[in-house]
């Protein structure tokens, strides 16, 4: 249902559906939340995109690839290259192997 909304740009509606979701006792997985991300990254909203991956930290839900690269394209769109670079790291520490997508983003920067 979150994709479908995704897919017609229902920003608002995937995230109320979402939220309906929680308080419905229902959790969302890290695949709800990667969807989410790439929402937020590509409407530019970096606040809302770390606010997201903090939620979904709180869950329990580990972050993917996907996941790193979709927060770290959201600052490297706001022009914060240095936030960008330490997720980059924060992600290599947490053991998660960088993919060709993830240097793309980086990259495209400069």
């Amino acid at each position: 249902l979150i994709m479908g909304y995704i897919r017609v740009q229902g920003f608002n509606k995937a995230l109320q559906t979402c939220r309906f979701m929680i308080k419905s006792g229902i959790e969302p997985n890290v695949s709800t939340y990667n969807a989410l991300l790439s929402l937020f990254t590509e409407k530019g909203g970096k606040k809302g995109a770390c606010l997201l991956f903090r939620e979904m930290q709180r869950f329990g839900l580990s972050p993917d690839v996907y996941t790193y690269t979709s927060l770290i394209n959201a600052y490297v769109k706001a022009s914060d290259i240095n936030k960008a670079e330490k997720i980059f790291s924060e992600m290599k520490k947490a053991g998660i192997e960088p993919s060709i997508t993830t240097y793309n983003v980086l990259m495209s920067y400069y």
